[in-house]
Formats: structure tokens, sequence, C-alpha cells
């Protein structure tokens, strides 16, 4: 969870953020979870779909021209 990240990613819902500076098993843990449950996984890429669209090139560039 480093600069901008926690702005763009919903932790538990888009994915997973950890610490930079993580020494223990974060990286290892979230990566277990999403492998192992296929429910965790298919959320994520729901949701990730669903925020992807929200930040698509056409849709930035409107937001951007009304500014």
């Amino acid at each position: 969870d480093e600069g901008c990240t926690s702005d763009l990613i919903e932790s538990r819902s888009e994915g997973y953020l950890i610490n930079l500076g993580d020494k223990g098993n974060g990286y290892h843990n979230a990566v277990k979870d999403i492998l192992n449950d296929k429910k965790v996984a298919g959320m994520f890429k729901i949701n990730a779909k669903k925020k992807i669209a929200v930040f698509n090139w056409k849709k930035v560039a409107e937001k951007y021209l009304r500014v």
C-alpha cells in the first residue's frame, strides 16, 4: 500500500493492499488466499472489471474536458 494505490484499489474487495515494507507473510498470504479461494478470486475479478469501466480513457477524457 504505497502512493495512490489505496485510492485505486479497495482492499479485500478488489484486491489486497500490502505495506511496501512488509517483512512478514503479507504477499504470501494474499497470493495463497486468491489461489485457494475461488470465491475471493471471482469477486476480485468482477470488482476489478467494474473499476476498469470507470477508468477507461473515454470516460477520463470526458471528465477532464468538463473541468
